[in-house]
C-alpha cells in the first residue's frame, strides 16, 4: 500500500544522515587530537557550547513551521503551507542575524571570562569566533529549510542532503585542518550548512511543485502576521522544552571545563560524543516520525497508539544494541582517536551509555508532544534532566571526582526519559483538544 506520509523512507534516511555524521565527527576529532591535542578538543566544545547559549533567544519557529504545516494537505492547501514556511524562514532569519551579531559582541569582549586556558588558547578563540557565529547563522536557518522538506513529508530528501553537507565538511576540514587548525572545522561547518540551506529551500520549491504541478515564488515573501500569531502560541511553549533539553549538553561542558580544565573536556567530549551520536542515529529515525504522528493523533487516535508502541520497541532494542556494541569497542576507539589506550574514556563512555539508554525510553514519548502539541510533559523533563545533572556535576567537581562529574550527566538523563515516558504516555489515552 502505498505510504503518503514517506514514514518508512523518511527513517531510514535520517539513520544514513546521522550516520554520516558520526563518520565525519570520528574523522574530524582524530585530526584535531593529532594536531592540537585534547585540549584543542576541549578549546572546541567549551566554544560550541557558549555559542549555544545564543539560543535562548530563539523562539522556536522551526519546530512551530514543521508542525503546522505536517498537519495541512499540500495537495490541497498548498497556499497554508507556504505561508507558514515563509512566515517562519523571515522570522527566523531576521531574528538570528539579530542574535548572532549581538552575540559575537559580547562573547568577543568577555572571551577570557569564557575560556578557561591559556592566553594562547584565548587567542585561537578570538580568531575563529566570527566563522563560529556564521555557522551558527546558517546552521539556524538551514534547519528551518529542511524542516520545509520534513513538513510536506520529503524528510528524506532533507536527510541526503544532511550526507551532502557532512561529506562537503570532511572535504573541507581534512586539507586544512593541519594548517589552520580548528579554524578549519568552523569552515566546514560554513560549506556545509551553506549547502544544506541552499538545497533544502530548492529542494522544498521543487517538492510543492511535484505535488501541486504550480510553481510557487522562489523566496519567502507570502509571510502573514496572522500565521505568525498561530504558531507563536505553539512555538514559545514547543521552544522551551527543546531550549532546557538543548542546555543539557552546553551547561554540562561548561561546568567540566570550569571544574577539570580543557584536556579533561576534550575527554569528555570525545565519550559524549562516540555514545551521543549512535544513540541519536536511533532517534532520528523516532523524530521522522513527527509529522505523520501529528496527522494520526488529530485523526485516528489508534493508528497513533500503534505507530508509538512500534516505535518505542523499535528504538529500545536498537538503542540497547547500538550502545553495548559502542561500549564494547571503546578500548579499540580510544586506540583510533589517541594513538593509546585511556581507560578514563572508556569508564565515560559506560556512564553516558546507562544515562542514555535510561533516556531513550522516553524518546519516542518526547514525540508524542510534539505531535499532540501538548508540552508540559516535554519542559518538565527536561528542566528535570538538567537541574538534576546541574546538582550532581557540581557536586562532584567540587569534590574533584572526574567519573563523578559524569556520572551526573548520565543521572539527568536517565531520570528525564523515566519522567517523561511516565508523563506523555497518557496522551494517547486522550483526545486532542
Amino acid at each position: 500500500m502505498a505510504d503518503p506520509f514517506h514514514l518508512r523512507r523518511n527513517v531510514v534516511t535520517s539513520v544514513i544522515a546521522f550516520a554520516a555524521t558520526i563518520a565525519v565527527t570520528f574523522i574530524s576529532y582524530r585530526l584535531v587530537v593529532l594536531h592540537g591535542g585534547l585540549g584543542a578538543v576541549g578549546l572546541w566544545s567549551n566554544l560550541m557550547a557558549w555559542i549555544f547559549i545564543i539560543r535562548l533567544g530563539d523562539v522556536g519557529m522551526a519546530n512551530a513551521a514543521v508542525r503546522f504545516a505536517a498537519a495541512l494537505d499540500p495537495a490541497q492547501e498548498p497556499e497554508q503551507v507556504r505561508r507558514h514556511i515563509d512566515t517562519a524562514f523571515i522570522m527566523n532569519a531576521a531574528l538570528f542575524l539579530l542574535l548572532t551579531g549581538a552575540g559575537w559582541a559580547l562573547y568577543a569582549a568577555n572571551l577570557r571570562h569564557i575560556v578557561p586556558g591559556s592566553d594562547a588558547e584565548v587567542e585561537i578563540a578570538r580568531a575563529i569566533l566570527p566563522l563560529l557565529f556564521a555557522g551558527f547563522l546558517l546552521q539556524n536557518l538551514s534547519g528551518l529549510a529542511l524542516g520545509a522538506l520534513r513538513a510536506i513529508h520529503r524528510g528524506y530528501v532533507a536527510a541526503w542532503l544532511s550526507v551532502a553537507g557532512t561529506v562537503l565538511q570532511l572535504v573541507v576540514v581534512v586539507p586544512l585542518v593541519g594548517k589552520i587548525g580548528l579554524a578549519a572545522l568552523a569552515w566546514g561547518q560554513i560549506a556545509q550548512f551553506g549547502l544544506m540551506l541552499l538545497g533544502g529551500w530548492g529542494g522544498f520549491l521543487w517538492g510543492m511543485h511535484q505535488i501541486t504541478g504550480r510553481t510557487g515564488p522562489l523566496l519567502p515573501v507570502q509571510a502573514s502576521l496572522s500565521v505568525l500569531r498561530e504558531m507563536l502560541g505553539f512555538s514559545v511553549k514547543a521552544q522551551v522544552a527543546n531550549l532546557l533539553n538543548g542546555f543539557f549538553e552546553p551547561v554540562a561542558k561548561i561546568l567540566l571545563g570550569r571544574f577539570g580544565g580543557l584536556d579533561l573536556l576534550g575527554l569528555f567530549e570525545l565519550a559524549y560524543k562516540l555514545i551521543a551520536l549512535p544513540r541519536n542515529a536511533v532517534v532520528s529515525g523516532v523524530q521522522a516520525s513527527v509529522p505523520a504522528l501529528t496527522r494520526l493523533m488529530a485523526s485516528d487516535l489508534d493508528a497513533a497508539r500503534h505507530l508509538y508502541q512500534r516505535m518505542l520497541r523499535r528504538s529500545l532494542a536498537l538503542t540497547t544494541l547500538v550502545l553495548g556494541t559502542v561500549v564494547l569497542a571503546s578500548p579499540l576507539v580510544s586506540w583510533l582517536w589517541l594513538g593509546h589506550l585511556e581507560p578514563k574514556l572508556s569508564l565515560f563512555a559506560a556512564l553516558l551509555a546507562v544515562g542514555f539508554l535510561l533516556n531513550g525510553l522516553g524518546a519516542p514519548a518526547f514525540v508524542l508532544g510534539m505531535a499532540s502539541g501538548r508540552m508540559r510533559g516535554n519542559i518538565q523533563s527536561a528542566a528535570l534532566a538538567l537541574g538534576v545533572m546541574t546538582l550532581c556535576l557540581g557536586a562532584a567537581g567540587i569534590a574533584g571526582l572526574d567519573w563523578s562529574m559524569v556520572a551526573g550527566v548520565a543521572v539527568g538523563l536517565g531520570a528525564a526519559g523515566l519522567y517523561i515516558k511516565r508523563v506523555n504516555e497518557k496522551l494517547l489515552s486522550e483526545r486532542s483538544k
